[in-house]
C-alpha cells in the first residue's frame, strides 16, 4: 500500500492510550522490598515498554537501561533465539543460575530454562505448553509474594516458590 512502517508503527503507538494502566499498590510494595535488580525484555518498542513501566509505578525498580526491547534491539524474538536473554544477563552482570524469567507466554520460557535460569509462568490462560515453566502463578504479585516468602527463609530451605 506504499505505507512507511516505521511511520505507521510510530502513528499507532502515539495513537495508544495509558491512562487505564494504574500501579496495583501490593505490587508496587512487594517490588520495594524485594532486594533483587529488575529487568524486562519486550517485543514493544522500548518508548512503550518505559510507559508501562511508569504506569505501572515501577520505574524506580526497572530503570531504563534494563529495559530490552528486542524490537528496537534487531535482537530475535524471544521465543525464536537467546539473544534477547543474554543481552539482559550481560547488562546486569549475571549469571543465568542466578536470574529469574517470568513470562506470561510458554513458549518464552524455552531458552531462559535451557539456560539455566528459574522459568515462571504466569497463566493468562489455559492454553500452551507449560513444560518449560519451573513454577506457575495466576498474577505476577502471587509470584513476588511467594519469591519475598523465599528469601526470608535461610538458604538452606529456599526454592519451592
Amino acid at each position: 500500500f506504499g505505507l512507511d512502517r516505521a511511520e505507521l508503527s510510530k502513528e499507532f503507538l502515539a495513537s495508544l492510550r495509558y491512562d487505564f494502566i494504574r500501579p496495583n499498590r501490593e505490587f508496587v510494595e512487594c517490588f520495594r522490598r524485594s532486594n533483587a535488580m529488575h529487568g524486562a525484555i519486550t517485543h514493544n518498542s522500548f518508548e512503550r515498554a518505559k510507559t508501562i513501566i511508569q504506569r505501572c509505578g515501577l520505574t524506580a525498580y526497572i530503570p531504563d537501561e534494563r529495559i530490552v526491547s528486542v524490537t528496537d534491539s534487531n535482537l530475535p524474538l524471544k521465543h525464536e533465539a537467546r539473544g534477547a536473554f543474554e543481552h539482559l544477563l550481560t547488562i546486569t552482570g549475571t549469571a543465568p543460575k542466578d536470574a529469574v524469567m517470568i513470562e506470561d507466554t510458554p513458549a518464552n520460557l524455552r531458552h531462559p530454562k535451557e539456560m539455566g535460569m528459574q522459568t515462571v509462568l504466569i497463566e493468562r490462560d489455559q492454553a500452551g505448553d507449560k513444560s518449560h515453566a519451573q513454577h506457575v502463578f495466576a498474577q505476577p504479585v502471587d509470584f513476588m509474594k511467594a519469591y519475598l516468602k523465599q528469601v526470608a527463609q535461610p538458604p538452606r530451605i529456599r526454592g519451592q516458590y
